[in-house]
């Protein structure tokens, strides 16, 4: 959701509904993610109505481009792990899944989901009578530990840029956008304008648009649906 979007949301609750809405400050939606494996194992053991409920879990944490951002749950490989994890059933399995993708909505440098992350499951041994909320409670704890000891870095939003601008006020435009990271694809022209496209980090590009000064002539700008994460040094 754009800027021009909020503002109209936020027009219609006053217009409308007769809400008093404040837009505040608008924040960036970093990703985070891992540079290098980690590895965690941890007992995880809780005693709720007088049962004894109890996990030991073992996962690997890779970083892997998945589909869409969606992390990649499997199980571990090599004969020992096989052994070890014919017994766990689909119903854990998905309980696993569960915890890990909860774990990951959270990262461990500044809070902001992970991403591009596979998770390998490499030992799995549960206590009787122990719950489903308690195996989603120790994979999302180990996962957590994994993360911690793992080598994370921050990933920031590239989005695509068009911007039509009258020829004369090209240069303006373009000197002003290039302090901002930019990054130029191609120039073309139509109907006397001039068409500037590339790409930009998002945070460069928060209220851009308004703060532009007057006197650089009518434009208008379009940021398309693909979206790009790179990592950033802080």
């Amino acid at each position: 959701m754009g800027e021009l979007h909020l503002e109209i949301i936020q027009e219609r609750l006053k217009t409308e509904f007769k809400v008093d809405a404040d837009l505040g400050k608008l924040m960036v939606a970093y990703k985070e993610t891992i540079t290098e494996p980690s590895l965690n194992r941890i007992t995880f053991e809780r005693k709720l109505a007088d049962q004894k409920h109890s996990v030991v879990i073992e996962v690997e944490v890779h970083p892997k481009k998945a589909e869409a951002g969606h992390p990649i749950v499997r199980k571990g490989q090599g004969k020992e792990v096989q052994e070890n994890l014919k017994m766990l059933t689909e119903r854990q399995l998905r309980c696993i899944t569960n915890g890990v993708e909860a774990s990951l909505r959270s990262g461990p440098k500044i809070s902001f989901q992970v991403i591009d992350v596979e998770v390998l499951i490499n030992f799995f041994q549960i206590g009787r009578g122990t719950s489903e909320t308690i195996i989603e409670a120790a994979a999302a704890t180990c996962v957590r530990g994994a993360l911690q000891n793992a080598a994370v870095c921050l990933l920031e939003p590239i989005v695509s840029l068009e911007v039509i601008v009258d020829e004369k006020f090209q240069h303006a435009v373009v000197d002003d956008l290039n302090r901002r990271r930019f990054v130029m694809d191609m120039i073309d022209m139509i109907h006397g304008n001039k068409i500037v496209t590339g790409t930009a980090p998002l945070s460069e590009l928060t209220n851009w648009y308004e703060k532009k000064k007057p006197d650089c002539g009518p434009r208008r700008r379009a940021l398309q649906n693909r979206r790009i994460y790179t990592s950033v040094v802080l």
